[in-house]
């Protein structure tokens, strides 16, 4: 069970590395948004080859790893081609493999879920925090639901192969949630300081002027 725990905080601070070297070094120090793309998509993939090259053991053959997290926000964040890249590094990583189960798996949920989620990337950048932050929970609901039947269509609905993917379901909602609201809240007080140091620039330069 300790081994379980420490697996997944592992998991959980190869997603958490991304977002304090972005949000602390990258959006002070570069200006475009272009590169400010490129550098958050290679720290996704970044986290995302992380996740799933130190996996979550529970047993011979039961792997638990969170790459949804980082290609959902990778791709909500991004945009479209962030998106793609992230999804195309999954499959070709997951083919270092071979073509297994879990390779078709990979690629079928991609398929199904991609499209769906770049659907709702537009209506995500245009809206408010609440409802980002439900945006994000119901397409990581979604992302892990057509996980969940396309495994079981490929090897059968039974408990055996189900309870994995139904705890992954259950752990990637609920990080979803949680890194959602620390981005947003990073963000909001990103923008207030902006905001302070415009404003502390505007009074500097009405006295200057005003002289």
């Amino acid at each position: 069970e300790l081994s379980i725990i420490k697996d997944f905080l592992l998991q959980l601070r190869f997603m958490l590395i991304p977002i304090f070297i972005y949000y602390t070094f990258i959006t002070e120090r570069v200006k475009t948004d272009k590169n400010k793309k490129v550098i958050m998509t290679i720290l996704w993939g970044i986290s995302i080859i992380a996740c799933m090259s130190f996996p979550v053991v529970f047993g011979q053959n039961a792997r638990l790893e969170l790459r949804i997290i980082p290609l959902l926000l990778g791709t909500l964040y991004g945009g479209f081609f962030p998106g793609i890249i992230l999804s195309v590094l999954i499959i070709l990583y997951r083919l270092y493999f071979g073509f297994d189960i879990g390779f078709y798996n990979t690629v079928l949920v991609l398929l199904l879920s991609l499209p769906v989620i770049l659907h709702f990337q537009k209506v995500f950048t245009n809206s408010k925090r609440e409802m980002r932050v439900k945006i994000a929970v119901g397409l990581s609901f979604f992302y892990c639901l057509i996980g969940l039947t396309v495994l079981g269509i490929l090897r059968g609905f039974s408990i055996e192969y189900l309870t994995v993917p139904v705890i992954h379901l259950i752990f990637a909602v609920v990080v979803t949630w949680c890194f959602t609201m620390l981005i947003e809240a990073i963000r909001e007080i990103h923008q207030l300081r902006l905001e302070m140091q415009n404003s502390e620039k505007l009074r500097v330069i009405g006295e200057l002027t005003s002289v």
